[in-house]
């Protein structure tokens, strides 16, 4: 009797410590990606240098969203009027988005460096045509209020 009672107390420990109760660690990348609109805090180089940049101030007055349909936005905070749409779609085993809207003119692959219901950061590749970033950029984004 005194194994039984040991046998089924472990269990309950083993399973117990096993749970996740973590809400956040049981959603998917897509329903992370897709439950809020997002909005761009910060760009920095790969060692976290925050960069500024005149040509992209645009991009910090934008909501960017990944629609559940596969339909990628981003539209002005302040009338909400869209100002680009396309497509997206989770790449490389949910580890980056390609992302084809029609301002970029060619598909961008990001890649995602976190992603929680509050914060998502993807690097994008540079080409090397923005001086002194090197070749590739991070985007820090939060969750659009």
């Amino acid at each position: 009797m005194k194994k039984v009672f040991l046998f089924i107390l472990t269990a309950v420990v083993v399973f117990a410590c096993g749970k996740n109760n973590d809400p956040e660690a049981q959603k998917t990348t897509v329903e992370l990606i897709t439950q809020n609109g997002w909005t761009l805090e910060k760009m920095t180089d790969k060692d976290g240098k925050v960069l500024t940049n005149s040509a992209a101030d645009l991009l910090f007055n934008m909501t960017f969203e990944f629609r559940s349909n596969g339909e990628a936005r981003a539209y002005e905070k302040a009338n909400k009027l869209i100002v680009d749409r396309g497509t997206w779609a989770l790449a490389d085993n949910e580890t980056a988005v390609d992302v084809d809207i029609k301002s970029l003119k060619t598909p961008i692959k990001f890649k995602i460096l976190a992603i929680t219901n509050s914060k998502l950061t993807l690097q994008a590749p540079t080409g090397n045509f923005l001086t002194g970033v090197g070749e590739a950029l991070n985007l820090e984004f939060s969750v659009t209020k």
